[in-house]
């Protein structure tokens, strides 16, 4: 799984990534990302992990995190493929 921040914030994605650690998940990558999602927690999946997805957005129900199918641009933009991507914006 990877955990990218796309906002103007330097580390505002730590908090997360600790939560989901906690309830642990693995973190393969966490970095920046220059995404245009609207503000908000976004847990976005491959086709196949929608049950995954949804237990993720569980770990962090603090932000309300929406949860749906990655747009195949954002899939590119982060080189990650068939893994659950949690962005932070």
């Amino acid at each position: 799984m990877a955990l990218f921040n796309a906002t103007s914030t330097p580390g505002a994605a730590h908090g997360i990534a600790d939560q989901l650690k906690a309830g642990h998940i693995h973190l393969a990558q966490i970095g920046n990302i220059n995404v245009n999602l609207g503000a908000g927690v976004y847990v976005l999946y491959p086709p196949g992990a929608q049950a995954q997805a949804r237990r993720v957005a569980q770990l962090i129900p603090n932000l309300s995190p929406t949860v749906e199918a990655i747009q195949p641009e954002i899939q590119n933009t982060v080189s990650q493929h068939n893994e659950i991507i949690v962005v932070f914006n």
